[in-house]
C-alpha cells in the first residue's frame, strides 16, 4: 500500500499563468503559497488482475481500465490517470486501486 499527501495551493496573483500552454506564449508569474490542507492519495495493489480503478471520494466518481489499454483522457480524473500510468510499469503483474480525497470542499478550486 502507498499513501501520499500534497499540500493545497492558494494563488494570490497570476494563478494559471504557470501552465505550460499559457506561459509558452505569454510568459507567466505566480504568487502562491500552500496551506495546511491536503489532497490524500491511497493506492492498493490488485493481485490477480491488471486493472486500475481510480476513485474520487469527494465527487463520488470512479474510472476503471486495464493496464494493457491506454486510459481515455476525457476530463474525468485525467491527472490521476496520467500519474497511475507512470506509477505502474508496463510489465507489472498486478493492478491498482487508487483513492483520492481532498481536505478542501468539493468544487472550491483548491484540490485540483
Amino acid at each position: 500500500m502507498l499513501r501520499a499527501k500534497a499540500p493545497l495551493r492558494i494563488s494570490f496573483a497570476g494563478g494559471g499563468t504557470d501552465i505550460p500552454f499559457y506561459c509558452k506564449e505569454n510568459g507567466g508569474a505566480v504568487l502562491a503559497s500552500t496551506i495546511d490542507r491536503y489532497t490524500h492519495i491511497t493506492a492498493h495493489p490488485r493481485y490477480g488482475d491488471r486493472d486500475v480503478t481510480i476513485s474520487s471520494l469527494d465527487f463520488d466518481l470512479s474510472v476503471k481500465y486495464h493496464l494493457e489499454q491506454e486510459p481515455i483522457y476525457d476530463g474525468t480524473l485525467d491527472l490521476v490517470k496520467a500519474a497511475a500510468r507512470r506509477l505502474v510499469p508496463d510489465d507489472t503483474m498486478f493492478g491498482l486501486d487508487i483513492y483520492v480525497q481532498s481536505d478542501a470542499p468539493a468544487g472550491s478550486g483548491l484540490g485540483g
